[in-house]
């Protein structure tokens, strides 16, 4: 199995932790890239250690499994209470920033998610779905734009303005959707 997900071409590699007690497949577990390799009996400490290797990896940026593609949808994985919840990108009207949280607000009048997330860290998984930063506290999505305004964006009965620090960025955005 770790040979086969090893093989795999997508950037959304998982994470293999072997836990054994024949030493002598270490060899196979560096050749599959495996983040570490336990011997059993193994104890919390061994456990703990294993997955700070993983929660470093993830820090350093080396996984980009962010933002999921299956069967022609995208969704991001969001922290909401002590769940985390499967959100389709499409569902996204726009997100707005409130201090250490996201309020995340969605199509079809559905009751907007709060997860305790920065905004920057969100900009920076959606960057690349059609979402744009516009102002210091919100992130919109182009697809659910219902009019583009001098300095503020309209989606639905929302009015979101366009900061100073984002204007050029917004303005260029905006030159690639009319022309």
């Amino acid at each position: 199995l770790a040979r086969v997900l090893a093989a795999d071409a997508s950037k959304h590699k998982p994470f293999i932790i072997f836990t054994t007690a024949y030493s002598e497949f270490a060899l196979e577990g560096y050749r599959v890239d495996a983040i570490d390799y336990v011997l059993k009996p193994f104890d919390y400490e061994d456990f703990i250690t294993s997955i700070s290797k993983v929660r470093k990896r993830i820090e350093q940026g080396n996984e980009s499994a962010d933002i999921v593609s299956y069967d022609n949808q995208q969704f991001i994985f969001i922290k909401v209470d002590s769940q985390v919840i499967r959100l389709e990108i499409n569902s996204i009207l726009y997100i707005e920033g409130l201090k250490d949280y996201i309020r995340i607000h969605l199509v079809n009048g559905a009751k907007p998610m709060l997860s305790l997330m920065s905004l920057k860290k969100l900009e920076e998984k959606l960057t690349k779905s059609g979402f744009l930063r516009i102002h210091r506290s919100y992130i919109i999505s182009f697809a659910r734009v219902d009019a583009l305004l001098k300095n503020s964006v309209k989606i639905g009965d929302k009015i979101i303005p366009v900061g100073a620090t984002y204007k050029d960025k917004y303005d260029q955005f905006v030159d690639l959707w009319i022309k």
